[in-house]
């Protein structure tokens, strides 16, 4: 009789162990997140030369984080502002900046430029359904990175930050403070120098989106430029000499050239327009560029 009374409660702990241990399993199931649908172009970046993390092309999750929100809103409030990387994020790139839900990545041969789209989500027939209860999934993320690359000639550019913003900012990313960053500046312009012999390129915020100038001493050869960009649908041009960058998220328009040339008449328009060079590769052409004075793109 004794041994048959310490028999029973064995047996009813090993029952209760159990039924909380699924209870739990079916909670955890229930809850886990899932993302869908990351665009190849985010992929396709991560080949060759180290580019920003998954994480890093969505401005908009970046403000879950505790250095993403002040930033966003900084950088909304005010235009775009360009930080630069000095560890506190991973990826060999040196300035960050996010417009919108945009996000810019320079490095001293060209950048990246990414974005994400956000689906709804759907209902889950997951184990809750069986009590009579669904649940949203989280939404499905849709993404798309392009890289920038300048070919040709090109040397790694000095790049240096131009038009620098009041204040500092500080990133204290997770729990290990030996990898926390303090004191990173921001600038509304960052110049590439020495990209080509002669030739700088600039990187700013324009007409609601990222703009880049190329900056030609006199007597620079325009030819030496070439710019493959990576992650794309096709490339082409339209009536009004836009170039248009198909993706999977639908066109990205790169609108025709306008340049001018400095003379002691003042600035003096010139004609330039995009030459196609295949392989997702183009140039520039100046129909009636002098020469003799510096040209900006």
């Amino acid at each position: 009789m004794k041994a048959r009374m310490n028999e029973v409660p064995r047996k009813t702990a090993v029952r209760i162990f159990a039924a909380v241990f699924g209870i739990g399993i079916l909670l955890w199931w229930a809850q886990y997140p899932s993302r869908k649908g990351m665009g190849q172009g985010a992929k396709q970046i991560q080949e060759g030369r180290q580019g920003p993390d998954l994480a890093q092309l969505d401005p908009v999750l970046l403000s879950s984080r505790k250095e993403a929100g002040s930033e966003k809103q900084r950088a909304l409030g005010g235009g775009a502002v360009f930080l630069e990387n000095l560890g506190q994020w991973e990826g060999d790139f040196r300035y960050r900046a996010v417009l919108g839900r945009a996000a810019m990545f320079l490095w001293e041969r060209g950048w990246w430029l990414s974005w994400l789209e956000r689906m709804p989500g759907r209902k889950d027939l997951g184990p809750e359904s069986f009590l009579g209860r669904g649940r949203e999934e989280e939404e499905e993320i849709r993404g798309v990175a392009l890289r920038f690359r300048f070919l040709g000639g090109a040397v790694p550019a000095e790049l240096e930050g131009e038009d620098r913003v009041s204040g500092e900012y500080n990133f204290f990313l997770g729990k290990d403070p030996e990898k926390w960053v303090s004191g990173v500046s921001g600038f509304r312009v960052i110049r590439g120098k020495g990209l080509y012999p002669g030739i700088d390129f600039r990187m700013r915020e324009g007409n609601g989106g990222f703009e880049y100038d190329l900056v030609l001493a006199p007597g620079a050869d325009l030819g030496q430029v070439v710019l493959q960009v990576e992650g794309t649908e096709g490339l082409r041009l339209d009536e009004r000499g836009d170039l248009i960058l198909e993706t999977a998220l639908g066109p990205v328009r790169q609108p025709a050239p306008v340049a001018w040339e400095e003379g002691e008449g003042g600035a003096r328009p010139v004609r330039v327009g995009y030459v196609f060079l295949g392989g997702g590769k183009f140039g520039f052409h100046a129909a009636d560029w002098r020469g003799s004075s510096r040209l900006w793109i």
